[in-house]
């Protein structure tokens, strides 16, 4: 009787198989499509939250520098006025228009829009889009323009119809909300007004004592204020800026015109030297207000006497008062020298001039004025305010 082989496999069984194996790779292939194009999209809507977040941060910087630019732009704001970002030295101007930024080959469209923003102006309530009249008294419901608070939104488009946006509110924190240099409009005006294309038009002023706004420009006298240029807020003088360490060299501090501010009760501000900053206040570092984590200030008394710590990253503390038991301490709100302090540094009421030493423990002694050492001779420095007690 015959033998037959019957380990082979049929026709029908190698097409069943190929059929399988078909739809498998067909299924595994579809899958790979749909993972890479997700992969895509995401990477691609990463790189536009990027570019996004990166106007952000600019126009968050610009906020500190120049509020102006914000609050007031040239083309005005709302929805219908679109603005890009386009640097220019170190800081930014704001273009009219919408503009392309190439990133791995593709192109993302970037602009932003700027709008007020609308407060209950008794207090209560949030945000809102209505200005109207102010509220007469507590519990109406009047909606004012907050002049410190701008919305900013940043649209990021590309191909394919994608977009993507982000919203910011922005708030003035560091500087003027505007510049008013004629005054001969008169007393009785509690707020500043803008013409409908945001132009300030003031030339008025609430009230106060000894001012002569008869010229075109105007005239202010603080009243009680010393005589020979004296100021209440005193900035350090673009010449007489300099104090000295013989190891740190030359400390700066009026590199930037009002960067250090003497007032009655503080300094504030930094000032630069070859170790970096040395900040004079925790509320006006480099690094902002810093005083929730560090807080400390070099204090005035309010006759030129100065005491406190001022801080730099390198050399830590720099004290401005103290003797061999420390130091200045705390009262208040205010440090103070401990009693009989062997060195301070002061500024004159009559001339503005700082004089005597500040102490560091890693760098010594710093020397606010050339008549510390009878050096004037030849080395003619000093710090010099028109702070006046």
């Amino acid at each position: 009787m015959a033998k037959y082989n019957t380990k082979g496999q049929s026709l029908i069984e190698v097409i069943i198989g190929m059929a399988i194996a078909t739809i498998l790779i067909g299924a595994a292939a579809a899958t790979t499509v749909v993972v890479l194009r997700s992969n895509f999209d995401t990477k691609t809507a990463q790189i536009a939250s990027f570019l996004a977040s990166e106007y952000i941060d600019n126009l968050q910087s610009l906020t500190y520098s120049d509020w102006q630019k914000i609050y007031t732009p040239l083309a005005g704001k709302g929805t219908d006025s679109q603005f890009y970002l386009n640097a220019s030295g170190t800081t930014f101007e704001l273009i009219s228009g919408a503009t392309t930024t190439v990133v791995e080959g593709k192109n993302f469209i970037r602009y932003f829009f700027i709008e007020n923003v609308s407060r209950d102006s008794c207090g209560i309530g949030s945000i809102t889009i209505n200005a109207t009249t102010s509220c007469a008294s507590v519990g109406d419901s009047g909606i004012a323009d907050d002049p410190s608070t701008q919305k900013i939104t940043v649209y990021v488009n590309w191909e394919g119809g994608r977009n993507l946006n982000k919203i910011q509110y922005l708030t003035r924190s560091q500087n003027k909300v505007f510049i008013q240099t004629d005054w001969s409009g008169g007393n009785n005006q509690e707020y500043f007004s803008t013409s409908t294309n945001n132009t300030f038009i003031n030339n008025k002023f609430a009230s106060s004592t000894n001012i002569n706004y008869s010229s075109s420009t105007g005239a202010i006298t603080i009243s009680g204020a010393a005589g020979g240029g004296s100021s209440a807020t005193g900035t350090i003088d673009s010449t007489d800026k300099w104090a000295w360490n013989d190891l740190i060299g030359w400390l700066d501090f009026g590199y930037a015109v009002g960067n250090v501010k003497v007032y009655n009760d503080r300094l504030e501000g930094y000032a630069s030297s070859s170790v970096g900053n040395i900040a004079l206040n925790c509320n006006s570092t480099p690094n902002n207000d810093i005083c929730a984590t560090s807080n400390f200030k070099v204090s005035n008394d309010g006759s030129g006497n100065l005491a406190g710590w001022a801080w730099n990253d390198g050399i830590g503390w720099v004290s401005f008062c103290g003797n061999a038991s420390g130091g200045s301490t705390l009262s208040g709100s205010n440090w103070v020298c401990p009693a009989s302090p062997t060195y301070q540094v002061s500024i004159s009421a009559s001339t503005g001039e700082f004089s005597g030493w500040a102490w560091n423990d890693i760098k010594g002694w710093v020397s606010f004025n050339c008549s510390n050492t009878s050096t004037c001779g030849t080395v003619n420095y000093k710090v010099k305010t028109d702070w006046r007690p």
